[in-house]
């Protein structure tokens, strides 16, 4: 089968994947608040599924290291997120609508560190042309995020169970029927098993930490700005166009990132998007008015987008390739902790302070530029022979 028929599977499987995250992300604290909780309940609710996720990311994903293919564990999570939704779907009850969130925590942990290791191996790690593939998972989160808002619009946030459960479907549909790609995935988990554990080095792990700080940060755009945005008069719509202008910002960064970002050191992209992050949080948190919020949604390409494709690059880079399934869920874990910390605090806030929440995450996104500084210097002497380019380190 043809290389270029296998990055359309890839691509295909990221434009799914985010399809789910393009929904749940911004309205299933809606459709919580639907349900009759306040924004500081609604904090609290999301905020223990985020430890959920950050035990899955990192204990589950790893698995697919040596133990179970990742596209196939990937199959097998997505259908049963998607079951998860179909009973979300078929009662009112609001125990019920936590238990699903909580519980779909725990098959969205390892979603995304096992997709993106599916699609390092079939990217051969090059961080341009693993952007050309990501770059369909960014439209899939917009056309899901558009689409979500319309339709919440038309039939209320009950739309939403039935629109998670379908993305997921799909992802597990074209996970099963990709055999390059499985072929790809079981290739590397043969190796991996023929060979012995590595740790990690403390360059890559004070590199997860900056990364998940900086990823962090954005836990009051994630998961409060569609209800201060709502709170502010603005519909859903223009809830949607709001993430969507972020969207097509990053969409447009990960489409160029392999001309003008070839051959870029491994921690520029990351300290520009924590740098810009923390810009980003300290004007929003003056109340700019939406136009000038359209224009620092745009950041969301660097701030987001560039930290991403640091992120790929270093697992690329500084974790052998029998470890980048557990470097990618401990990313994803760390990410998810910290979230979690700055979720339930900030929900807490949201009613009191309304915009001004996004200024406690400014720290947040320093922190995770001082981390990585410390990583730039701990990788400098690394040796090129752990799986590092160590030429690109600086």
């Amino acid at each position: 089968m043809s290389s270029s028929f296998m990055l359309v599977r890839a691509s295909m499987l990221y434009g799914f994947q985010f399809a789910v995250l393009g929904t749940a992300a911004p309205f299933v604290p809606l459709w919580l608040s639907a349900r009759g909780l306040s924004p500081g309940a609604v904090g609290l609710v999301l905020a223990l599924p985020i430890v959920l996720r950050a035990a899955s990311a990192y204990w589950i994903a790893g698995l697919a290291d040596r133990r179970i293919a990742a596209l196939r564990l990937l199959a097998l999570l997505s259908l049963a997120h998607a079951a998860l939704w179909v009973a979300a779907a078929g009662t009112g009850a609001l125990w019920v609508a936590v238990l699903v969130v909580a519980a779909a925590a725990v098959t969205t942990g390892p979603a995304v560190p096992l997709t993106d290791t599916v699609v390092i191996d079939a990217s051969a790690g090059g961080s341009g042309r693993f952007g050309r593939i990501r770059l369909w998972g960014s439209i899939g989160f917009l056309a899901a995020t558009l689409g979500a808002g319309v339709l919440i619009d038309r039939f209320g946030a009950e739309a939403v169970p039935p629109m998670l459960a379908a993305s997921a479907a799909l992802v597990a549909l074209v996970a099963v029927t990709s055999r390059d790609l499985a072929a790809l995935s079981e290739g590397r988990r043969r190796r991996a098993a023929a060979s012995a554990r590595a740790p990690l080095t403390r360059a890559y792990l004070w590199t997860a930490v900056g990364i998940a700080c900086i990823q962090a940060s954005h836990a009051v755009v994630n998961g409060f700005a569609p209800i201060l945005w709502t709170g502010a008069g603005h519909d859903a719509t223009v809830v949607g166009a709001l993430i969507g202008t972020g969207v097509i910002a990053e969409i447009l960064l990960f489409r160029l990132y392999g001309r003008v970002g070839k051959g870029a050191p491994v921690f520029l992209p990351l300290i520009a998007g924590g740098s810009v992050a923390a810009l980003r949080w300290a004007l929003m948190a003056a109340e700019p008015g939406l136009s000038a919020t359209f224009a620092l949604q745009a950041l969301h390409a660097v701030s987001f987008g560039a930290t991403l494709l640091g992120t790929m690059t270093a697992a690329a880079d500084l974790v052998p390739e029998s470890e980048r399934a557990r470097a990618q869920g401990l990313v994803a874990g760390l990410t998810a902790c910290v979230s979690a910390c700055a979720t339930a605090s900030v929900g807490r806030m949201v009613e009191s302070l309304g915009a001004g929440v996004y200024a406690m995450m400014l720290p947040l996104a320093l922190c995770g530029v001082a981390a990585l500084l410390v990583a730039r210097r701990l990788a400098q002497p690394q040796s090129a022979g752990v799986g590092g380019k160590t030429s690109r380190s600086s």
